[in-house]
């Protein structure tokens, strides 16, 4: 049996590489409106997060969640942030901005980063501190090279 460790360091792996391989996909798409691909990437989600819950038999809970009218609220404002986020993603892959989307994605996890250096009570170690100053030069230094932020990029900083 692998370790709760081994499994999550290759489960982080393959996402980063699918990740990674992502703009690939939809550059072979390109000939589809990003609309289309966005339309079938939410009707496909809700179908197989349906089958999840089913399976899992937790339909409760979802019939539960939406007889809320705060919790739809909230639901239907956060899916309409993640479809922006997506649609913006996939036409700026296809009108050739792969680098933009990754740079305004990539400064996401790097403001975490900063927020826990500055709010957490936890002692940093030496190699924790490569790795953000590594992080943080290597978003410089791209970021410097474009000479300017797009749209693209202001958008994923949100």
């Amino acid at each position: 049996m692998r370790s709760e460790s081994t499994i999550g360091f290759q489960s982080a792996t393959l996402s980063f590489v699918l990740w990674g391989l992502l703009p690939i996909y939809w550059k072979l798409m390109k000939i589809v409106p990003s609309e289309e691909v966005l339309s079938h990437r939410i009707i496909w989600s809700v179908l197989f997060v349906y089958l999840i819950l089913f399976f899992q038999r937790r339909t409760s809970e979802l019939v539960e969640a939406l007889r809320d009218k705060r919790t739809v609220k909230l639901m239907t404002g956060s899916g309409l942030l993640i479809g922006a986020n997506w649609f913006i993603y996939i036409w700026a892959v296809n009108h050739d901005m792969v680098l933009e989307t990754s740079l305004g994605y990539y400064i996401c996890p790097m403001i975490s980063v900063l927020l826990g250096f500055f709010l957490s009570e936890r002692e940093d170690t030496r190699t924790d501190d490569t790795c953000t100053y590594t992080g943080i030069y290597g978003y410089h230094n791209n970021d410097c090279q474009l000479r300017e932020v797009s749209f693209c990029r202001r958008f994923f900083w949100l």
